[in-house]
C-alpha cells in the first residue's frame, strides 16, 4: 500500500488528533483526545513503513534505528489543506517490523493561558535561580507547559535562554530573550555534555528536555544553585514523588547532601495530568503545584517527604494545590466526568467523599 506520509497526517490534523501511530502489522491509528482510534485502512506492511522512514530520514539517522532500535527525530512538512506543520517522531523496532509515532507540535509556542493554567506558573519564570520542575505521565502536556513557560520569558525578560531537547519541539523565535537551541544527538552528543557546557555559555535560564538519569539530575541541581534558572520535565505523577525520585536516584551516602542542596535550590514543582473535557471537546489539565516554602524546605532536610502533602494542602491561599483538590474543582464546575476524575485521584477514597459532600451541598 502506498500512500503519501502527508496524507497519513492530513487525516490526523483534520480529525482533530495530537497523535499518529503507523505500525507495521496494524492499521494506521489516531489518538483523538488522548483516545486511540484505529482507521478504516488496511493493515501496514513493515515495507510501507520502511519506505515512509526512508524518505524522511537520511542514510545515518536510518541507521541509528537498526543499531539503537529506535530514533527520536522531529520532523517539518507542508501538509496539503493544513500548511506547514512540525512533528516531534519516535520510530522503533518491534515484533512485526518498524513502527513510527508522529506528535504535532503547533508551530506557535502555545500561551500559559491557552493551556488552562494557573495563574502561579507565570511568576515562577521570574526567579532568577533555583530549580522549577514540570511532571506527569507520558501524555500529559509537560512539553507544552515548558513551551508555554519559555514564551512567556520571551516576551518578558531580555534573558539568555538555553534549551537542551531530545528532539528540538517548539521552535522559539527570539523576542526580548536570546534563545538558543541545541538537539541531543545533532547538536550535542549528551544531556550530560550539554548541561556542562552551558555552565560556560552564559545563560541566564536553561530548559532540559528531561531529566532522564542521575548525572543530568546532579548537573541541572548544580545549574541552579550556581546562579541560573534551570526548568525541565520529568516523569512523576506528584510534587513529594518528584523529590523522592530525584532524591533516591543518588547513591544513599549522598542523599543527605542531594536533600540540603534540593532544599536550597528548589522553586516549584508543577504536576500535571490532562483529562477528557466533559462532552469529549478536548481536554483540560489537572494540575497540582508545590512551592519551595520554609516548611517544605525544612520537610525536604529531614527526609519527611510524606508530610508535604499536608503543607500543600493547607497553603491553597498561597498558591499551592493537590492533585485532588484540582481534581475536585474541575468536578465542581462541570469540566469533567467525576468518574474521569476518580481514575486520576491519588486519594480515591477521600476524593470520592469529598465530591459526594459537595454534591450534597
Amino acid at each position: 500500500m502506498k500512500i503519501p506520509l502527508h496524507d497519513f497526517l492530513s487525516e490526523m490534523i483534520q480529525s482533530r488528533g495530537s497523535d499518529l501511530l503507523l505500525a507495521s502489522g496494524f492499521p494506521p491509528a489516531i489518538r483523538v483526545y488522548g483516545r486511540l482510534e484505529s482507521t478504516a485502512m488496511p493493515p501496514l506492511q513493515n515495507r510501507d513503513v520502511v519506505d515512509l522512514l526512508q524518505e524522511i530520514l537520511l542514510p545515518q539517522e536510518y541507521d541509528r534505528i537498526r543499531d539503537q532500535t529506535n530514533l527520536d527525530f522531529a520532523y517539518e512538512g507542508s501538509i496539503p489543506g493544513v500548511g506547514r506543520c512540525r512533528f516531534r517522531c519516535n520510530a522503533y523496532l518491534q515484533r512485526n517490523g518498524v513502527s513510527i509515532v508522529f506528535r504535532l507540535i503547533p508551530w506557535e509556542s502555545p500561551r500559559l493561558q491557552d493551556l488552562g493554567l494557573p495563574d502561579i506558573v507565570a511568576t515562577l519564570t521570574r526567579h532568577r535561580n533555583g530549580l522549577v520542575l514540570v511532571t506527569g505521565p507520558t501524555g500529559s502536556g509537560k512539553t507544552s507547559t515548558l513551551a508555554a513557560m519559555c514564551r512567556y520569558i520571551n516576551e518578558t525578560r531580555p534573558v539568555h535562554v538555553i534549551t537542551i531537547e531530545d528532539p528540538i519541539e517548539y521552535v522559539h523565535q527570539d523576542d526580548r530573550a536570546i534563545f538558543v537551541q541545541r538537539q541531543v544527538g545533532v547538536h550535542v552528543e549528551s544531556f550530560q555534555r550539554a548541561l556542562r557546557a552551558a555552565l560556560r555559555e552564559d545563560p541566564d535560564v536553561i530548559v532540559v528536555g528531561e531529566m532522564r538519569d542521575l548525572e543530568t539530575m546532579q548537573l541541572a541541581i548544580t545549574a541552579a544553585e550556581t546562579g541560573h534558572l534551570v526548568m525541565a520535565t520529568l516523569h512523576t505523577v506528584s510534587a513529594s514523588q518528584t523529590i523522592s525520585r530525584i532524591v533516591s536516584s543518588f547513591p544513599s551516602t549522598q542523599q543527605w547532601q542531594v536533600r540540603a542542596m534540593m532544599a536550597d535550590s528548589l522553586r516549584a514543582v508543577i504536576s500535571q495530568q490532562l483529562l477528557p473535557k466533559m462532552g469529549g471537546t478536548g481536554r483540560i489539565p489537572a494540575v497540582e503545584i508545590l512551592l519551595n516554602s520554609e516548611a517544605v524546605a525544612n520537610l525536604i532536610r529531614e527526609d519527611k517527604l510524606f508530610q508535604i502533602p499536608g503543607v500543600v494542602e493547607s497553603s491553597f491561599s498561597k498558591g499551592m494545590r493537590l492533585m485532588d483538590q484540582d481534581l475536585t474543582r474541575l468536578v465542581k464546575e462541570g469540566l469533567v466526568e467525576p468518574t474521569e476524575a476518580m481514575d486520576r485521584a491519588h486519594d480515591k477514597l477521600n476524593f470520592s467523599t469529598r465530591v459526594e459532600s459537595r454534591k450534597k451541598a
